[in-house]
């Protein structure tokens, strides 16, 4: 149960969650940290996991979901993450 509640523990603390304590997909995606494929793949993940009322459940389902759905792409998705990490250093 520790491990569930650190993933929620790092997803709220990372500003990942909207005031529903759910994971801000469509922010995540204007923000330019989910590319089109991934956030597509990210409401998938919230669609299985929304109706979830744990916190610690709900975060650990999240990356469960998204680590299981975004393996195929994943230098992909790790290139777009770099690519949004130094645009925002960059401002």
């Amino acid at each position: 149960m520790k491990f569930k509640c650190y993933a929620d523990c790092l997803l709220n603390g990372m500003g990942f969650m909207d005031s529903n304590g759910k994971l801000d997909a469509e922010g995540l995606h204007e923000w330019g940290i989910l590319n089109d494929e991934s956030y597509e793949n990210m409401l998938e993940c919230k669609a299985a996991n929304d109706m979830e009322d744990d916190p610690c459940e709900y975060s650990f389902g999240m990356m469960l979901c998204a680590r299981m759905l975004n393996s195929e792409e994943e230098n992909y998705y790790s290139d777009e993450v770099d690519e949004a990490a130094e645009e925002r250093r960059r401002k």
